[in-house]
């Protein structure tokens, strides 16, 4: 990947976590001491000098990951973005061909997904589910003799809100988080759901 990445002139991967922690670990390898923060805030172009073992074995046109299909640990976010490059996360599904939310490259929240693409809704339903409706989500599922894969657990209701089967946030700024998956929830007596590390 890396060789490609810098042979090719390649600005930006978009890829799952997964990726991000084995460039992590190959990075390491470049630059221990990478792994250390550093003591007080470094602006972009120091970060970039300090960093320059890695940026240099991406090349220097590289600058970002898009990230999704997958949570993303934060320290691994905090990681890539200590050493310069910006994290962009998005979410969406299959059923919704695909992308539901999008952080902006340049106003990216840590641990947010962003906020909605144009002509796509999203709200939080009572039990904390994301709900989704726009034009890109499907009107319905094949049902064949095989019958829909996964459609048990993400279903359409009569106001076309796509039901995802993932639980999470929506803040002030419409910045939604994912905070797991409903069937992974358990409701405490006290009423709490709490999920299962």
């Amino acid at each position: 990947i890396v060789r490609l990445v810098k042979t090719r002139r390649i600005s930006v991967i978009v890829c799952v976590p997964k990726i991000l922690e084995v460039l992590k670990e190959h990075a390491l390898r470049v630059d221990p001491s990478a792994a250390e923060p550093p003591t007080g805030r470094l602006s972009i172009p120091k970060r970039w000098w300090r960093y320059r073992a890695i940026h240099r074995m991406l090349g220097m046109k590289f600058w970002a990951f898009v990230v999704g299909a997958a949570p993303l640990p934060p320290s691994l976010e905090d990681f890539w973005k200590r050493l310069g490059f910006v994290v962009i996360q998005g979410y969406g599904l299959t059923e919704t061909a695909p992308i539901v939310t999008l952080n902006h490259p340049f106003r990216t929240t840590s641990g947010s997904v962003g906020t909605p693409i144009g002509g796509v809704e999203v709200k939080i339903a009572e039990d904390g589910e994301i709900l989704v409706r726009g034009e890109n989500v499907t009107t319905g599922y094949y049902t064949g003799a095989a019958g829909a894969a996964g459609a048990a657990n993400r279903t359409l209701d009569s106001e076309g809100w796509l039901h995802t089967g993932d639980v999470g946030e929506i803040d002030s700024e419409g910045r939604v988080f994912i905070k797991g998956r409903k069937k992974e929830m358990i409701v405490t007596p006290e009423g709490l759901n709490v999920f299962p590390d």
